[in-house]
């Protein structure tokens, strides 16, 4: 199985961290931002090597529920966090 890859960039100390993260990669850095010192995250899907397309952050929901969608409203990203 071919699991979707996910762009991701934040800022840290004043510079700028990318990383590509599978849908997993993306909650558990999602459930840690409350922990860690890090600024202007973006999340966006891989479409192809010349295409991305950006998510949005639901924001933290009932039972630790962590949600990305897409530009139509589509849950693209879903998993949970822990309560810290």
């Amino acid at each position: 199985m071919n699991e979707s890859k996910y762009l991701v960039s934040y800022e840290e100390e004043g510079e700028t961290v990318v990383s590509l993260e599978t849908a997993t990669g993306v909650i558990k850095l999602t459930d840690m931002l409350d922990l860690i010192d890090v600024s202007n995250v973006r999340v966006s899907k891989i479409i192809s090597a010349n295409e991305i397309e950006p998510l949005t952050y639901v924001g933290w929901q009932p039972n630790c529920l962590i949600e990305y969608i897409d530009k139509d409203w589509n849950v693209e990203i879903s998993g949970y966090g822990t309560d810290h």
